[in-house]
């Protein structure tokens, strides 16, 4: 058996992802899922009920045992808190679970970073980046030399045309197509079914088909 997974979350995408990974390594593993994270039970039940057994339970990682065996996944859909808590955990000194499903197609001269995760049916073309602690959602496209950053959340159905580019921490919506070579800045939000045709700054809501944004707020002065 490799090392167990401690989940982080126990809400709806905990459940997503906690299913994709029993589904995935069914074959050849078992326990997988050893502990879960969360400030509240939630959906702590009807995971549980999904592996098969009750994984041990914490409200913070610092009562998490014998870490040096075991891979943290943050199954969070808030870019804000998946950043935060992935660098909270990075500074104890976790080491992070990349998960990619079997059913996505990513090419090799793709790069992952850790703690991402690849969900079912997605498309990551060549020469594409995909930074730590993303997470890009069922069915989503992320065409040839995209640049995706960290911390980032990709809805479902999404697609990021060929040289497009999502800046750190942003969340895409449901539905939303980038055209080739348009981007996205840091903490920006692009509201569900949006058309991307032109560059957005950093800090910018972005909605529409063609999509139009305003700056939510400067980044440089409020988040650092």
């Amino acid at each position: 058996m490799g090392k167990g997974v401690i989940i982080v979350g126990a809400g709806d995408f905990a459940l997503e992802v906690t299913e994709y990974i029993v589904e995935h390594y069914s074959d050849n593993r078992e326990n997988v899922v050893s502990d879960i994270i969360s400030s509240s039970h939630n959906r702590f039940d009807e995971i549980s009920s999904i592996i098969g057994y009750k994984p041990d339970y914490h409200t913070s990682h610092k009562t998490i045992q014998n870490k040096e065996n075991k891979e943290v996944l943050i199954c969070i859909g808030t870019p804000e808190s998946r950043d935060s808590i992935y660098n909270e955990l990075k500074q104890s000194n976790f080491v992070f679970h990349t998960f990619v499903h079997r059913t996505a197609l990513v090419s090799r001269s793709a790069r992952i970073g850790e703690g991402s995760i690849i969900c079912p049916n997605v498309f990551v073309g060549a020469c594409s980046e995909i930074q730590v602690n993303t997470v890009i959602n069922v069915n989503s496209t992320i065409g040839h030399d995209v640049k995706i950053g960290k911390s980032v959340v990709i809805s479902p159905h999404v697609n990021c045309n060929g040289k497009s580019k999502c800046g750190d921490i942003s969340f895409i919506g449901a539905g939303v197509v980038m055209n080739p070579s348009c981007s996205i800045g840091a903490y920006s939000k692009v509201s569900s079914g949006s058309l991307i045709k032109d560059n957005f700054d950093e800090g910018f809501l972005v909605v529409g088909n063609p999509a139009t944004g305003r700056q939510m707020f400067h980044v440089n002065e409020s988040k650092t």
